[in-house]
């Protein structure tokens, strides 16, 4: 189950200051969440632009990166490109995932070195300011 229903929404201020540059934001990932390993990043029923993602090898599905990880978990893939609405009890969520540009870690949502393991395919310059 995936959640493609129709709906409506309006919000704003999104807090896109970890974004260093427009680098990628016009040609980002379409991927396909795992509802349950996002429930824990779940705020305001929103996950925030710049969630950090990984591929989980062992479930072949697209969930939070983790550093301590394993089976590609701790491998960084790209970042949830903008908010985006989600309802971990509705199944599995499309999302546009940014696979490369310049962030800037320290307004991140969640934490992230900039030492981290990065992907083969990712082109990311991790700022720290």
């Amino acid at each position: 189950m995936t959640q493609l229903q129709k709906t409506t929404e309006s919000f704003g201020g999104t807090d896109q200051r970890w974004l260093g540059s427009r680098e990628g934001m016009d040609t980002q990932k379409t991927i396909t969440l795992d509802a349950t390993a996002w429930a824990a990043k779940v705020v305001n029923g929103r996950i925030k632009g710049g969630e950090a993602v990984a591929f989980n090898t062992s479930t072949n599905k697209w969930v939070p990166y983790a550093s301590g990880g394993s089976n590609g978990t701790n491998s960084l893939s790209g970042f949830i490109g903008q908010d985006i609405p989600f309802r971990a009890d509705a199944g599995d969520k499309v999302a546009a995932m940014l696979t490369r540009g310049r962030i800037i870690l320290k307004y991140l949502p969640s934490t992230v070195a900039a030492n981290a393991t990065r992907n083969a395919n990712s082109r990311f310059e991790l700022i720290t300011v």
